[in-house]
């Protein structure tokens, strides 16, 4: 879901929006693979998405 972090430290505005749009449809869970497998910020990673539903659950709506 955060397939940019493998790279970079940030993701994209389209890969938040993903994770937002996954905690909006009520998804069960949300799961990283190669972020936190080969990527250079895997704990990064696990933190950002973490925020990311967070923070969407905590959402009015």
């Amino acid at each position: 879901m955060l397939e940019s972090m493998i790279e970079h430290p940030v993701p994209t505005r389209a890969e938040v929006t993903d994770v937002a749009n996954a905690v909006f449809e009520q998804s069960d869970s949300i799961m990283l693979s190669a972020e936190t497998s080969i990527g250079k910020y895997p704990v990064r990673s696990v933190e950002t998405l973490k925020r990311i539903a967070k923070r969407t659950e905590n959402f009015p709506g």
